[in-house]
C-alpha cells in the first residue's frame, strides 16, 4: 500500500495482510474432496489469466504461493509472491540463473529457454497434480534429481494414486505437465474453460469418474470369535462369487508394469503384433532406410528383418493363430497383402491390394480393409476376395475369438461397430465424443480394447460387450496420457503391445520455379509441430490453419511470417479444415461438434460458429466458389463419395457427382466456371475437370498406377494455380520415380512436370500432401514421427 520511512527514519513497505493459509499447509492436514479441490483451482487459474492479460508471467507458482482465505461469501484464493515475476519482455532477475523453485519449474526454465504463459501453466500443473495426491509428481532426493525427471520422466497418472479423480481432470493435469510448450494450454482462459465445464459435470453427475464417499455409520464391537468365524465365511463367499462373476463377465483390465521393447531415437518402430504365444513381436521399422517388417524375440531382443527383398513399404503385419506365418501389407507388385513365415523367406502374394488385416481364429481366412472404405475376405491359401457390405466406411478389422464377429473402426474413426462375417447383424459398440481406432477383441470374448483420444490424448481403452459386441458398461481408460499409436494383444490377453509416437506435423512453402526441380533446401517451414490442413487468406497476408495443441484440433490464425498466432475455435469438438471466404471475412471449416462430420462457418476476426449442413455423413473438404455463394464438398451421404454443393445464404443442397465410384477433394477454377477432384472411377486415383456450366466431364490424368502405390485419399487434394491454367498435385509414381512428388499438370492438355520432391525424407518427414498456392508460394504439409514398442503387463480385477 505504501513504501514508506518510520519517525525514526526507517524505511518499511505496508501490505495487505492476507489471514489465510498457504494451499502446502493445507495439503499437508489431508486431501480436500474433488469439488473442493476444483473451487480453487479455478480461482488460481482466473487470477493467472488476469496476470497473463496484463502481460505479466509470475514464474513461481507454488503451494507455497497460493493462499486460501475462508470467509461467510465462499473461499477466496489468492496468488503471492510476484518477486519473479517477468512484466512484457524485460527480464526483472539476473539472466543466466535459475529461478523458481525447483520442483514446480517447466523444463524451458531448467533449460534456461525463453518463457512465456506456458510456464504458468507448466507450475499450475504441478500444483493441481499436488493437490490431488499430496505428492508432487516430479521428485529426487537432490534437485538435480528433480530437474533431471522434469525434463526426461512421466509422472504416474493421478488416476494410479487417486483412483476417485474424474478423468477430465487427469486430461487436464495431462496437458499442463506437456514437455513441449505448443503441447500445454496456450493461453490461461482455455485450461479454465476446462476447469468451468467439469465443475458443471460433476454437479450434473456427467463426470466420467467421481468421488464416492461411504457414509459414516457407528457399530457396536462384536466378540472376536463371531468376526472369526464371520470373515471365514465372507472370504469363502466372496471367492465363490467372484470366480463364478469372472467366469461370467471377465474382469476390468488394469495394468501392472510397462517396459519399452525398443529404444531407438533415429529409427521408428511401428504396427506392433505380439506373435500368438507372447514371446516375439513383428513389427515395421525403418532401420533399414526403408519400411520392413521385423520379429524380436521379447526375452533376448533378438531380430530379424524378414522383408530385406525389398526396397519399398511393408508394414502392417499380422500373425496366423499357430505363429507359422506372418502376413502384412506393401507396394510391391503394385501393391497388395503377402503372406511370409516367421522365419523368413520368400513371401507370396494374397491379394491385389489391401491394408491392415486379420487372421480369422481357425486360421483359414484373412480379413482386411481396402481401398480406404472397405473390408473383404479372402482364404488364406489363396482365392477371389469376398466383399462384405456395408453402409459407411470401414477401416482396421479383427476377428472375434469364435469366428462369429467381426470388429472394426467405422465411419472415418467416429464409431466401433461389429458385423457378422456377412456383413449382416451391425452393432454400434461405442461412439460419441472423440475419434476411435485399432479395435481388437478380448481374448474372452467379454471386451473389446482400442485406442482413442477422447481423453485428449490417444490412450488404450477397453469397453465390456456381449458375444455379439453390444457394450454391457461404460468404456474406460487401460492407459492415461500416454499418445499411443498402435496395439497388439497376446492371445492369453496377459500382455499388450503398443506404440508410443510423437507426431511432427509441419506446413513448409516452396517458391513456384520453371527452371529446376526444388527440394527441402528451398523450402521455409512455416509452422510447427501437430498442424493439419491451412489456407491463405485472399488478401495473401494470413494464413488459417488446424492444429492439436491442447488435446484436439481447433483452427489457428496467424500471419504468413509466423506473427500473430491467434486461436479461432475453442470448442471442445475437433475442427479442422479451414477454408476462407472470397473477401476474407468468413472461414468454412469441417467439425464433429454436433456428433456428425458437418461444415461450419464463423467470422473470421472470432465469434459464433453456425453449422452449414447438418446430416449424419461424413461432409468434408469445403471449398468455398469465387463469388461467394456456394461451397462445394465432399460426402459420403448417398453411401460413396460424391461433390456436392450447399448454398450459404438458403443452405440449400444439389449434388454435382453421382458415379458409383469415389469422388474427393474438389476445388473451384479461379473464374468457377471449372472444378478440379480426384476420382476412382478408373479402379484408381486420377485427377478430373468438370465444367459447372454444361456438366462435361473429362480426364485429366491417365496415371493408371495402383491406389495401394503410396496414392492414398488422404493426399489427393489439388491446388489451383491463380491464373487457372495448372493444378497442382502429389503423386507417387512408382517403380519408375518412387516416393511422393508434387507435379504442375497443365488443365489444357494434362502434361505433367515435376517441380519438387524431398530427397530427405527420414530427416524431414513424408511429403503428406498439397495445402495452398498464394501465387508466388506453393504450401505442403510434411509428416514424421519419433516412436518406440512398449510392453505392458496386464491383470484383470
Amino acid at each position: 500500500y505504501a513504501v514508506e520511512e518510520s519517525a525514526a527514519r526507517q524505511p518499511f513497505i505496508a501490505m495487505e495482510f492476507v489471514a489465510g493459509r498457504t494451499l502446502s499447509e493445507i495439503i499437508s492436514q489431508g486431501m480436500l474432496s474433488i469439488p473442493e479441490i476444483l473451487v480453487i483451482v479455478a480461482q488460481i487459474v482466473a487470477g493467472l489469466n488476469e496476470a497473463h492479460a496484463a502481460k505479466i508471467i509470475h514464474r513461481d507458482i507454488k503451494s507455497d504461493n497460493i493462499m486460501v482465505i475462508p470467509g461467510e461469501s465462499g473461499t477466496r484464493v489468492k496468488i503471492m509472491d510476484f518477486g519473479l515475476a517477468r512484466i512484457g519482455g524485460n527480464q526483472l532477475t539476473k539472466s543466466g540463473t535459475t529461478l523458481g523453485t525447483a520442483a514446480y519449474m517447466s523444463p524451458e526454465q531448467l533449460q534456461n529457454q525463453p518463457v512465456d504463459q506456458c510456464t504458468d501453466i507448466w507450475s499450475f500443473g504441478v500444483v493441481l497434480y499436488e493437490l490431488l495426491t499430496g505428492q508432487l509428481p516430479f521428485r529426487g532426493n537432490l534437485d538435480q534429481a528433480v530437474m533431471y525427471a522434469i525434463v526426461n520422466e512421466q509422472p504416474a497418472p493421478v488416476t494410479s494414486l487417486r483412483p476417485d479423480t474424474p478423468i477430465e481432470l487427469q486430461q487436464v493435469i495431462s496437458t499442463c505437465l506437456e514437455k513441449e510448450r505448443e503441447d500445454r494450454y496456450q493461453q490461461a482462459e482455455y485450461l479454465l474453460a476446462d476447469l468451468k465445464k467439469l465443475r458443471k459435470n460433476l454437479g450434473a453427475g456427467k463426470s466420467a469418474t467421481r468421488a464416492v464417499q461411504p457414509p459414516v455409520r457407528t457399530r457396536k464391537r462384536m466378540p472376536k470369535s463371531v468376526l472369526i468365524a464371520a470373515t471365514l465365511v465372507l472370504t469363502v463367499a466372496f471367492l465363490i462369487i467372484g470366480y463364478n462373476l469372472f467366469q461370467k463377465k471377465g474382469g476390468e483390465p488394469k495394468i501392472v508394469q510397462t517396459r519399452p521393447l525398443t529404444k531407438t531415437p533415429a529409427i521408428n518402430e511401428i504396427h506392433p503384433a505380439l506373435s500368438p504365444d507372447g514371446t516375439r513381436i513383428a513389427y515395421a521399422s525403418n532401420e533399414n532406410g526403408n519400411w520392413d517388417i521385423w520379429v524380436q524375440r521379447i526375452a533376448s531382443g533378438q531380430k530379424i528383418n524378414l522383408t530385406t527383398d525389398y526396397e519399398g513399404t511393408d508394414g502392417a503385419p499380422c500373425w496366423s493363430p499357430d505363429g507359422e506365418w506372418i502376413a502384412f501389407s506393401s507396394d510391391r507388385n503394385e501393391g497388395g497383402i503377402f503372406v511370409i513365415s516367421a522365419f523368413g523367406g520368400n513371401p507370396r502374394p494374397l491379394t491385389a491390394q489391401g491394408g491392415f488385416s486379420n487372421w480369422s481364429p481357425d486360421g483359414t481366412k484373412l480379413v482386411y480393409s481396402a481401398r480406404g472404405r472397405e473390408l473383404f475376405i479372402v482364404p488364406t491359401r489363396g482365392g477371389t476376395p469376398e466383399h462384405i457390405p456395408l453402409r459407411h466406411p470401414a477401416k482396421e478389422p479383427t476377428w472375434s475369438p469364435d469366428g462369429n464377429r467381426i470388429t472394426y473402426s467405422a465411419d472415418i474413426f467416429k464409431q466401433i461397430c461389429t458385423i457378422g462375417h456377412d456383413g449382416s447383424e451391425l452393432i454400434v459398440v461405442i461412439e460419441g465424443s472423440g475419434r476411435y481406432w485399432n479395435p481388437i477383441w478380448a481374448r474372452d470374448g467379454k471386451g473389446i480394447f482400442f485406442k482413442s483420444n477422447r481423453g485428449g490424448i490417444r490412450d488404450i481403452w477397453w469397453v465390456p460387450v456381449d458375444p455379439k459386441g453390444n457394450s454391457t458398461g461404460p468404456a474406460k481408460p487401460v492407459t492415461v496420457g500416454v499418445g499411443v499409436y498402435g496395439l497388439s494383444l497376446s492371445q492369453d490377453g496377459a500382455k499388450v503391445a503398443y506404440t508410443k509416437q510423437t507426431e511432427l506435423s509441419i506446413f513448409w512453402s516452396v517458391p513456384i520455379r520453371s527452371d529446376h526441380v526444388l527440394t527441402m533446401d528451398d523450402a521455409l517451414q512455416i509452422t510447427s509441430k501437430n498442424s493439419g490442413r491451412l489456407a491463405v487468406s485472399p488478401d495473401r497476408e494470413w494464413i488459417a490453419f488446424s492444429a492439436n495443441r491442447s488435446g484436439k484440433r481447433d483452427i489457428w490464425l496467424m500471419r504468413k511470417n509466423g506473427q500473430d498466432l491467434r486461436q479461432l475455435t475453442t470448442d471442445q469438438a475437433n475442427d479442422f479444415s479451414p477454408t476462407w471466404s472470397p473477401d476474407g471475412s468468413r472461414i468454412a471449416f469441417v467439425s464433429d461438434r454436433s456428433g456428425n462430420w458437418d461444415i461450419y462457418l464463423m467470422p473470421a476476426k472470432g465469434g459464433l460458429a453456425t453449422a452449414l449442413t447438418d446430416d449424419p455423413a461424413i461432409d468434408g473438404a469445403p471449398a468455398w466458389s469465387p463469388d461467394g455463394n456456394d461451397i462445394l464438398f465432399h460426402s459420403h451421404r448417398s453411401g460413396n463419395a460424391d461433390l456436392w454443393v450447399v448454398s450459404v445464404s438458403s443452405g440449400d443442397l444439389r449434388q454435382l457427382t453421382t458415379d458409383e465410384a469415389h469422388d474427393i477433394f474438389p476445388g473451384w477454377s479461379p473464374n468457377g466456371s471449372e472444378v478440379a477432384f480426384a476420382s476412382s472411377r478408373t479402379g484408381v486415383w486420377e485427377y478430373y475437370i468438370l465444367s459447372t456450366a454444361d456438366e462435361k466431364l473429362r480426364q485429366l490424368t491417365d496415371f493408371g498406377a495402383s491406389p495401394n502405390a503410396g496414392q492414398g485419399s488422404n493426399d489427393m487434394r489439388s491446388v489451383w494455380s491463380l491464373d487457372g491454367q495448372t493444378i497442382y498435385v502429389t503423386y507417387n509414381r512408382g517403380p519408375e520415380d518412387p516416393g511422393r512428388k508434387i507435379w504442375a499438370i497443365s488443365v489444357e492438355d494434362g502434361s505433367m512436370r515435376k517441380i519438387f520432391e524431398n530427397r530427405n525424407k527420414n530427416v524431414y518427414g513424408h511429403l503428406m500432401g498439397l495445402q495452398a498456392t498464394d501465387g508466388e508460394s506453393i504450401y505442403f504439409r510434411t509428416l514424421n514421427f519419433v516412436a518406440d514398442l512398449w510392453l505392458a503387463e496386464l491383470s484383470y480385477k
